[in-house]
């Protein structure tokens, strides 16, 4: 029998249970935890000290235990945990004879999510821009993992004059504030209605093309480059 199977079997029936047993307990970092973030659970056992003749023994059905035979576990949710509610076990070794020796407790993770709208906006000013720019480089400056993705939605009916000058006022407020063009990705989709851009945050490794089967797909610095690549359909440059 595996540990957390007995884990699911342990317990002593109630008319066996001596008086004067010690409480177990596990306290978590939070109730929900997110996605690839590491939480660090302890057991507390109740008038008895955790550091002495004790041993401890952790399993959780899913995710990573780390340390698991010290009264404190570090447990780290896999990106498959999200959106799931996970139960973590602890065993204590030691206690009196009879006295039960499990605790559990349950801690939902956070879903990893690919992308994350930011805003959505027309024909704006060079400054109104810089704005919209500001606005996503500073969840960008404050996540790592994190990039951005700008895409424009486009009436193939219009010059692509106005196209261009939106995409150039676009380069030139990221130019202006120097932030990094090379966390970018843009998406250039023909529509039937007004010149639209939407801003998105996403993790890397997002499967950007998913529901953009027509998008023409530019990385930020190659856009840089040459704006004008925005226009004729090209194949996905992004990573």
């Amino acid at each position: 029998m595996t540990f957390l199977a007995a884990l699911f079997c342990a317990g002593v029936l109630a008319q066996n249970i001596p008086s004067n047993c010690p409480a177990i307990s596990i306290e978590t970092p939070k109730s929900i935890l997110p996605v690839n973030v590491a939480g660090l659970f302890t057991a507390k056992v109740s008038g008895v000290p955790t550091n002495g003749t004790l041993s401890f023994r952790w399993a959780a059905k899913m995710g990573k235990v780390i340390d698991d035979a010290s009264h404190q576990m570090t447990f780290i949710p896999g990106k498959k945990d999200g959106g799931a509610n996970i139960t973590v076990f602890v065993r204590v070794e030691g206690l009196p004879k009879g006295c039960p020796d499990t605790a559990a407790e349950v801690v939902s993770i956070i879903p990893l999510l690919e992308r994350h709208p930011l805003d959505e906006f027309g024909t704006l000013s060079a400054n109104m821009m810089k704005a919209e720019m500001d606005s996503l480089y500073i969840i960008l400056n404050t996540n790592p993992a994190y990039h951005g993705f700008i895409e424009i939605f486009f009436d193939s009916k219009e010059s692509s004059i106005k196209l261009l000058s939106h995409i150039k006022n676009i380069l030139a407020a990221i130019k202006f504030r120097k932030y990094d063009i090379h966390r970018i990705t843009f998406a250039i989709v023909e529509s039937s209605g007004k010149l639209n851009t939407k801003l998105w945050t996403y993790r890397s490794g997002a499967d950007l093309t998913e529901d953009r089967p027509t998008a023409i797909f530019i990385s930020g610095s190659d856009l840089e480059k040459n704006p004008k690549k925005a226009l004729p359909k090209r194949q996905c440059q992004c990573k």
